[in-house]
């Protein structure tokens, strides 16, 4: 392809003189196997009509940059958003590992407490035994 080449960011065009085809290209990677086309416009040998065509050019290469820009700050607020996702996701597995182990604690001590006051029930049922017995003087 001959002609005259401009650059312009991640994408760049193409002029043919011999066959009239202007192209857009947007590289993908370091090298030339890793470009797109994006659009292929005929134009006219006229300086005027090559003139509109790299304009239209230049002006479809700056809305695709500014739109991968926005996808990019999207995709960048969704990681953002997603982190914290996570960090409060561990925060609650660790609040509700946290209550779950004190409930049981709970649990256990509570437990403990009612059997301790059971005994003393006993204890206290088996001192005044004797003194239901009606044989026996109060």
């Amino acid at each position: 392809s001959s002609g005259i080449n401009a650059e312009y960011g991640q994408f760049y065009w193409k002029l043919d003189l011999e066959n009239n085809k202007l192209t857009l290209f947007q590289v993908l990677g370091l090298d030339e196997s890793s470009t797109i086309q994006w659009a292929v416009f005929n134009v006219q040998r006229d300086e005027l009509a090559v003139e509109n065509a790299v304009e239209l050019i230049n002006r479809l290469m700056s809305e695709i940059s500014e739109a991968n820009k926005a996808l990019a700050d999207k995709n960048s607020a969704m990681s953002t958003l997603n982190a914290r996702l996570e960090e409060m996701e561990a925060s609650v597995k660790e609040h509700t590992s946290r209550a779950d182990s004190m409930e049981s604690q709970m649990f256990h001590h509570f437990a403990e407490i009612l059997n301790s006051k059971k005994r003393k029930i006993r204890h206290l049922n088996h001192l005044l035994e004797p003194s239901k017995d009606p044989s026996v003087s109060r």
